[in-house]
């Protein structure tokens, strides 16, 4: 049906149907009613306090490093897949590259993304976004003391190469390079 002004309008035994009265949604206005949107939503809700970080190369003396923890998919498996991954203060990645493209948001502190040179590029803060196109060699460091988070999305899969070399990691499901840091 078509309103006056041109819009869509439903029957009204159509808008019974599609909206629930108080009586089936069962609230009472003064109460607080708590759903677990997990079950009966079909929505997974995870805290900050509740990811888990896995290591994906080598830790320092101190336990830094680089560590993601897993949004979708199977990384090393080409699908669709995504990740937060958590650097860091001061970390940076080696000259490496991935077999197919991602993209990556600054989710928290700052990041500098480059071919060459960290020169090559501003300091990246929470919002910035970027597009890296696989089989290209590129680096990332994590600036500044505090610790950063990359949300990363890959459309075709993860892995990772560096210096040529790629192994299975024993301990994370993910391809991930043997580096040793200078």
């Amino acid at each position: 049906m078509i309103d006056e002004q041109g819009g869509t309008r439903l029957p009204k035994r159509a808008l019974k149907s599609r909206i629930p009265s108080v009586h089936q949604l069962d609230v009472n206005i003064n109460s607080t009613v708590e759903v677990d949107m997990t079950t009966e939503c079909g929505v997974i809700v995870t805290c900050p306090e509740d990811l888990t970080w896995e290591a994906v190369g080598p830790l320092d003396g101190s336990g830094r490093g680089i560590f993601i923890s897993r949004l979708f998919g199977n990384p090393g498996e080409a699908e669709p897949t995504s990740f937060l991954m958590k650097y860091s203060g001061g970390i940076e990645a080696p000259p490496h590259i991935h077999s197919s493209d991602y993209y990556a948001v600054v989710v928290s502190g700052k990041f500098r993304h480059f071919l060459e040179r960290e020169s090559e590029c501003k300091a990246l803060t929470a919002g910035a976004t970027w597009f890296q196109k696989g089989r290209v060699r590129h680096q990332d460091v994590c600036i500044g003391p505090e610790d950063g988070i990359l949300s990363i999305f890959w459309p075709q899969g993860f892995d990772v190469e560096v210096s040529g070399a790629i192994t299975l990691s024993a301990s994370c499901s993910i391809l991930r390079a043997s580096v040793t840091h200078p």
